[in-house]
């Protein structure tokens, strides 16, 4: 799980993250990948990005870090010369032939396995479907956890 923060003042914008990295592997367990990772990018003189989801994403059959592709991203890009809009959709147009993320969204990751490790357990999934220009698609998975009666006991 991510978290970024933008925070807008009339000085301008700040924009946070946490640096945790994580995948699954090919038991699909979720494992910690580093603690120290870019999640916040300057793309251009004005726009910054945030990133959340997939840490590592598949080029050539071999995982890269995040930050590659932002790297690559920029470099093929005249970031500078765009407005905050065109950035968005060339970045979203970027990663969309980059990662299948639609197909995820069918079949999201079974998270019980991980969740009853840290002692909690999932008490309702509400999904929650919005439409945007770029895509008509998006779909959150909303989580309420709780704690396991097996940690409950234990106290």
């Amino acid at each position: 799980m991510s978290l970024a923060i933008n925070i807008s003042t009339a000085e301008g914008q700040i924009l946070a993250s946490e640096s945790r990295q994580s995948y699954r592997n090919q038991k699909g367990q979720a494992r910690i990948g580093s603690d120290s990772a870019s999640k916040v990018f300057r793309l251009s003189s004005r726009v910054g990005a945030t990133t959340t989801g997939p840490a590592f994403l598949p080029e050539k059959d071999v995982l890269k870090n995040i930050s590659k592709f932002i790297d690559d991203f920029k470099r093929d890009n005249d970031l500078d010369s765009l407005g905050v809009k065109e950035i968005a959709e060339k970045i979203h147009v970027f990663f969309d032939e980059k990662y299948p993320y639609r197909e995820q969204i069918k079949n999201p990751p079974d998270l019980k396995s991980d969740l009853e490790k840290q002692d909690l357990k999932v008490i309702e999934v509400t999904s929650i479907t919005f439409t945007t220009k770029m895509d008509p698609t998006q779909l959150i998975y909303v989580l309420s956890l709780g704690k396991s009666k097996k940690k409950e006991i234990a106290k």
